[in-house]
């Protein structure tokens, strides 16, 4: 077993993984995605050829043990809405992750702008001003090629079609937009964005960066009581 490379458990009834697993020392990839009964994952920091960690739909309440030291990980998957903590800083020393989804957990937009290499992100945001520093520092050094961004929404996502997924998503959920309206002119929506959603945000001017949204396929509003105006076209030929 000391030679395993590939541990997939996906879609099981285990609870808990065995200790043991901490001294598979040559795994490449460890899958526990959909283990809904899952709560414990022992300790990870000697699994440092892991490539791909995916905890999609499981239980577990914590971070496992050393994930911070899995410094060739290029794909994990942190979808599990029991978590409670996660440690700001915890992804700065994972240089390679290339695809990082964690949407049930807020993040500082901290933890993702170290990773250059990132290419896909799902994830929480606490603020429109998060928003903007996550979007000026994928312009600068950044490579997203598919992001699903939402701020303050903590129930189902109005709008989103999880079985055909758009690539480039921004929800903006209860009152994200009470304290900082999009209209003003600091405030920025990703020039490539294909989706927009706003579900009690407090919407309350014209959008008009969506005049620069070239790639926009679908913009969906609703419980929006302020908005008068959606957008106005810089000219009629537009």
């Amino acid at each position: 077993m000391r030679g395993l490379c590939v541990l997939n458990l996906s879609e099981t009834l285990i609870e808990q993984l065995p200790n043991s697993i901490s001294h598979l020392e040559k795994l490449i990839a460890l899958l526990l995605g959909g283990c809904g009964n899952l709560v414990y994952v022992p300790p990870l920091e000697k699994l440092r050829l892991l490539r791909q960690l995916d905890l999609i739909g499981t239980s577990i309440e914590d971070v496992p043990k050393g994930m911070e030291s899995l410094t060739n990980l290029k794909i994990l998957y942190l979808d599990c809405c029991n978590l409670k903590n996660m440690t700001i800083g915890i992804f700065h020393r994972l240089t390679h992750l290339q695809e990082l989804t964690l949407p049930c957990h807020v993040v500082h937009p901290t933890d993702v702008e170290g990773l250059k290499q990132l290419e896909l992100f799902d994830g929480r945001l606490n603020s429109v001003s998060d928003l903007n520093q996550l979007i000026k520092s994928q312009q600068s050094e950044g490579r997203l090629r598919s992001y699903h961004i939402i701020l303050n929404e903590l129930g189902e996502v109005f709008g989103y079609d999880e079985y055909y997924p758009p690539c480039k998503v921004v929800h903006f959920g209860d009152d994200s937009l009470a304290d900082s309206p999009l209209g003003v002119d600091e405030n920025l929506l990703p020039q490539d964005i294909e989706e927009l959603l706003f579900k009690g945000s407090g919407l309350s001017c014209c959008l008009l960066m969506l005049n620069n949204a070239k790639d926009l396929k679908k913009c969906d509003i609703a419980v929006e009581n302020k908005i008068e105006c959606i957008m106005r076209l810089l000219s009629i030929e537009e």
